[in-house]
């Protein structure tokens, strides 16, 4: 998942997103053999560690901005493990984020890993999985 500055336009006030980031899935071959698995589509499970992903960066991208950081890049390699009892079960999600800044405001690497922190706080994914979603800066 990418995000750009300069490639988005966000507009607060009125709640408008367009053309917010980008997200590229792999497309690769049967890797497991649950019913939702097909060659050449998205796993429901890749699907939903991007929405966990996207959660994290809107609230981060939200906190830099409100502390004066002028963040011009976000890049994250989320990835999902499951395990298989009786059904698909989540294990853990790990969140990989880069971020990128320019200009005076550039934050420390304890201010990057608070607003971290703090996004993880408010994205209603981490709340609702609580212990299974960790945050590993690059």
């Amino acid at each position: 998942m990418k995000w750009n500055r300069e490639e988005s336009s966000i507009t607060d006030s009125l709640h408008c997103y367009d053309n917010i980031c980008s997200i590229e899935y792999p497309f690769k071959k049967k890797a497991t053999d649950d019913q939702f698995s097909q060659e050449g589509k998205v796993h429901p499970a890749e699907l939903f560690v991007s929405a966990v992903a996207l959660a994290h960066m809107f609230a981060f991208v939200e906190l830099c901005g409100k502390n004066g950081f002028s963040l011009t890049h976000y890049e994250d390699s989320a990835k999902i493990y499951l395990s298989q009892g009786k059904a698909w079960s989540l294990e853990k999600i790990y969140l990989y984020p880069k971020t990128f800044f320019e200009g005076e405001a550039c934050p420390s690497f304890d201010e990057i890993k608070n607003c971290h922190q703090q996004a993880s706080i408010v994205s209603m994914y981490e709340n609702m999985l609580n212990d299974k979603i960790e945050v590993k800066l690059r």
